[in-house]
Parts: structure tokens; sequence; C-alpha cells
């Protein structure tokens, strides 16, 4: 490692990452995300509506969150994740979870809008490049309300718009599933009524798939969810009283049940031409210790658990897992 020198030209450098997973890139914030006088929260959307009614793009904020990835050889995948607030439904929460948590209220239009965004990209990179990138549509929508809080036919729709716009703008490129959330002991009922019949949908539309993920996280209090009787149905709002397991502890076991959910999904239900299609944990870490704190636990508990679990990731065929970052106590 000492003698490693960074690619000539590099402004920054990590050299033990080549991909970027890039979360909330178009923006679509909540209130929280921003200093309390600021009432305007399309201040951090890539796209807004003028006073006419018609859509503009801001092409500083689109190629300012790209360009330090492509320009220093990181693989981005564009997260295409909280929907621009300039498409959301009146009414639409500013602080529920992590932002506008809805789906575009005219499908149609947002789709015109990823192509026009598409068409950006490929002229400032090339299509070369551009068909390197991966686009993923929205993040954890089993994680209700915060991450998604519409209907399943709702996020359907959505893919199939977002996917239809990477094929005729970007062809060659990758477009793919969200991040599922798929760790825990009562996640089954909730893969069952949201995310099977998410994919379900997009399969009989004949929308492409090119890769799929999910979420999966060490987490000593990884019991303390929304049991089986409670809402997880889109849009439900009143989770209730959670049930807490004080005996549940990280376990490498977790990270096989969750690379073993997306398998099946993977090979029961995409089409036989789509069944070897990549699977990643984008979402991956040691997220949470009994004390709450994140950390990312250095020394031998947490190399021993990295390891063990990354061992039933490959064992399973998940292809990579992107770590959602570290922070110290």
């Amino acid at each position: 490692m000492l003698a490693w020198l960074p690619p000539a030209n590099s402004e920054k450098c990590n050299p033990l990452a080549d991909a970027q997973s890039l979360v909330r890139f178009l923006g679509g914030l909540p209130a929280k995300d921003f200093p309390p006088n600021q009432k305007d929260l399309t201040k951090g959307d890539v796209v807004y509506r003028t006073d006419s009614g018609s859509l503009r793009i801001r092409w500083d904020l689109v190629f300012g969150r790209l360009d330090p990835f492509v320009n220093n050889s990181i693989h981005p995948i564009i997260v295409l994740d909280n929907v621009p607030w300039a498409f959301a439904p009146a009414g639409a929460s500013k602080t529920t979870g992590y932002g506008n948590s809805m789906g575009p209220e005219n499908v149609t239009e947002y789709g015109g809008f990823i192509a026009e965004l598409l068409k950006g990209i490929v002229g400032r990179y090339g299509i070369e490049v551009a068909r390197t990138f991966w686009y993923r549509v929205s993040t954890e929508p089993n994680t209700q309300p915060a991450h998604w809080n519409d209907t399943n036919a709702k996020w359907i729709d959505m893919y199939v718009a977002v996917a239809a716009a990477v094929r005729g703008e970007v062809p060659g490129a990758k477009v793919g599933t969200a991040n599922f959330a798929s760790d825990g002991p009562t996640r089954q009922e909730n893969w069952d009524a949201v995310i099977v019949p998410m994919v379900k949908g997009i399969v009989a539309r004949g929308a492409p798939v090119d890769f799929t993920g999910i979420s999966c996280y060490g987490r000593a209090i990884e019991c303390d969810e929304p049991g089986p009787k409670q809402p997880v149905v889109a849009g439900a709002t009143d989770r209730g009283k959670r049930d807490v397991d004080k005996t549940c502890e990280y376990s490498p076991q977790s990270a096989a049940e969750c690379a073993r959910r997306i398998a099946k999904l993977r090979d029961e239900l995409l089409p036989v031409a789509e069944r070897g299609i990549p699977m990643q944990v984008m979402e991956y870490g040691d997220q949470q210790n009994k004390r709450k704190i994140v950390n990312p636990q250095p020394g031998a508990w947490g190399g021993a658990w990295t390891l063990a679990s990354s061992v039933q990731f490959a064992m399973a065929g998940i292809e990579r897992a992107f770590h959602w970052g570290f922070a110290e106590p």
C-alpha cells in the first residue's frame, strides 16, 4: 500500500472503493435537511417547476453530484429514489422519514423528465461512459412509510417508466430494482405483501431487470421492528406498538437469510433470461450496537463478524456489498 499511487489527475481518492451508490441523487429531501428558515424544499432537487408549470433541470446540481465520482474513476450507481417535490401530489408530507416517500403524481411526465436527465448525462460524459452507469429505482420500498408511502401499483408504474427511459436514452446501461429491506425475523410477511407483488408487476409489464439488491445489516436491535400482526401494506402510517426481543443479537446467519430471500426472488419470479443477473447488498454494515451507537466495530470482533457475514453472502452468489458508511461515537 505504501507504494500505491492514485490515478493521474485524481482530485480525490479512496483506494478501497471502486463504486459508489448515490442515494437521494434527485433530491426530494425532508424539511429536517434544511435550515429552519428554509421553506422551499425544492432547492435540493435537480429539477423544479417554474411559475408557468414547466420543468427546469438544475444541471449544476446534476453534474456537481456526478463529476467527483466519474472524474475519479469511481463507478456510480445513480439511485432514483426520492421523487423530486415537483412531481409530488398535493399534501405530500414534508417531514415523513427520509423525504418525499410518494411516487410521482404523473408517471408519464416523470418518465419524460428521466429521459431528459439521461440525455444530459450522455451529452456530458458520452454514451460509452454513460452506459457503464447503473440506474437503481428507489430505496427500500418495503420500509414504510419512511421510504415509500404509496401503492405497489404506483411503484410498478414508476419502475416501468424509468426502465423505458434508460433503454431509450442509454442503450446498454443497467437498470434495476431497489435495494429491498431484507433483514429481521418478521420480514417475510412484509416481503410477501410488498416486494413480491412489485416484482411480479414489473415482470408482467415486460420491464427489464438488469440487477437487484437488498439492504442487510448487523444490528443488536434488529428484532425491534413491526410485528407480524401490524400493518405492512402501502400507505400505512400507524405501525403500532413494536415487539422487542431483548435476546436478539448480531448473527452472520442473518446475512445468509437475507441472501436466501433475494436469491429466491430472482430465481423464481424473474424471466429465465434474467435469473443470472447480479445480486448486491447495497446497504451493509454493523449498523447499530447495543448502546444504539452507529459504529464500524473495529478490532477482532468486528473483523470476524464482517468476514463471517461476507462469506454467507458469497456462498449465496451475492456479487458485492456496499458499506453504508462509518461513524465514530
